[in-house]
């Protein structure tokens, strides 16, 4: 398991370079919209994709404060032919404490554009909720990746990296990233317990630090 050298840290998973200089990679980044004096945790998100290409994910936080912020990661439906080629879908809510305990996709190397993407996501919570996005049926030929998520943190938030593999198709998934905060900093606290911190003086905040520089049956809709 990776050491938490602060109380959050960023991990990324996926296609790290591209082979094809002439792609234009975006980069996404949630914690930019997220305040660092705030604390935050993902409520729900959101996929589609069709056959092995994700193409548009967004995502909801709930803060510290009682904000709800929803960010659309990359893909619009306009993209998507305005909704006329069919896609699947699927919307991951996490209730009450519930967080994502684990992340473990495939990523290929068989593009015609020598250009590797994230083909196939399994993402599982604290409460046995699992959900497939994408498609591993190339399984033997692709790579794996799994986040390392330690016993102590959670993700709190989604970066990431898309590109469009070529002009016709939508951007697709890249690579796919977190931040990751200790367990006790990143869920909202009580009253209760927040008003025991105010009354002892020998209690003080973790260290934060600034911002830096996605096996059960398949869902369609």
């Amino acid at each position: 398991p990776a050491a938490l050298v602060s109380d959050k840290r960023k991990e990324f998973k996926g296609v790290l370079a591209t082979i094809n200089k002439d792609l234009v990679v975006r980069r996404f980044d949630d914690t930019e919209a997220l305040s660092v004096d705030d604390s935050y945790r993902i409520a729900k998100v959101s996929f589609r994709w069709r056959e092995d290409h994700i193409v548009l994910m967004s995502a909801e936080y709930s803060t510290e404060t009682g904000q709800s912020i929803r960010r659309n990661c990359f893909g619009t439906l306009e993209d998507l032919d305005g909704g006329s080629l069919h896609y699947n879908r699927i919307d991951l809510e996490l209730h009450g404490s519930e967080y994502i305990n684990s992340i473990e996709g495939l990523h290929n190397g068989k593009h015609i554009c020598t250009e590797d993407y994230v083909e196939y996501l399994k993402i599982g919570t604290s409460r046995s909720q699992t959900v497939h996005i994408g498609s591993d049926r190339n399984h033997a030929k692709s790579k794996r990746f799994t986040f390392d998520i330690a016993g102590q943190e959670k993700p709190v938030a989604f970066l990431g990296t898309v590109a469009r593999l070529n002009q016709k198709d939508p951007e697709c998934l890249l690579s796919l990233g977190l931040e990751l905060r200790k367990k006790d900093t990143s869920h909202k606290q009580t009253a209760v317990q927040r008003g025991k911190e105010a009354t002892n003086t020998s209690l003080t905040s973790p260290p934060r630090v600034a911002n830096e520089s996605a096996l059960n049956d398949k869902n369609q809709l």
